[in-house]
């Protein structure tokens, strides 16, 4: 099983943490923000066929 952590904003230290624990690491990612607020998020590598996890609180 292939698994791939992403961190949003939020927090990335608990997603380090995360990924850790569970024996993988963050995947590389972009993450801009715009005028109004809101985030623009791009992920720098390849998660075809991986199971993937989003750290990112939704408030």
């Amino acid at each position: 099983m292939n698994l791939v952590v992403v961190a949003g904003s939020g927090n990335p230290l608990l997603a380090e943490s995360i990924a850790e624990r569970l024996g993988t690491r963050v995947c590389r990612s972009v993450l801009n923000r715009f005028p109004d607020t809101e985030l623009h998020a791009e992920i720098e590598e390849s998660v075809r066929g991986c199971d993937v996890y989003v750290v990112q609180p939704t408030g």
